[in-house]
């Protein structure tokens, strides 16, 4: 799989959307994650070897 294949099935079935965890650890019963395509920038490590901003690195590919 490519990087842009990556890229567009993320933009597809997460970008824009929450999820919501429960949890037994009574500090932090539920939180929500919110999912961002700008988020890929990060879970790649692309923030390890471009000085570029996630808003940046991502359109470009």
């Amino acid at each position: 799989m490519k990087l842009l294949d990556c890229i567009l099935d993320y933009q597809e079935r997460f970008d824009g959307k929450t999820c919501q965890v429960s949890t037994n650890y009574k500090y932090l019963e539920i939180f929500k994650v919110n999912f961002c395509l700008t988020d890929l920038h990060h879970l790649f490590g692309l923030h390890k070897i471009t000085r570029d901003f996630a808003s940046h690195t991502i359109p470009a590919i």
